[in-house]
């Protein structure tokens, strides 16, 4: 199943704004959110338990 981006997608100035909010977002819905800046994917933020968990499946 693919996670639909398009609805976790925020501007990059909202992660300097207040990254506390989006740490806590993905921490609590174990989704990566996609930053885009100026209208261009540049990063995803994931919980680091989640990135592990990934590695440890691949």
């Amino acid at each position: 199943m693919r996670t639909p981006f398009a609805e976790d997608v925020i501007p990059f100035t909202n992660l300097k704004v207040n990254p506390s909010q989006l740490v806590k977002r993905v921490t609590e819905s174990h989704r990566p959110v996609p930053l885009i800046r100026r209208g261009r994917g540049v990063a995803v933020v994931q919980s680091v338990t989640d990135y592990e968990a990934g590695l440890a499946v691949a």
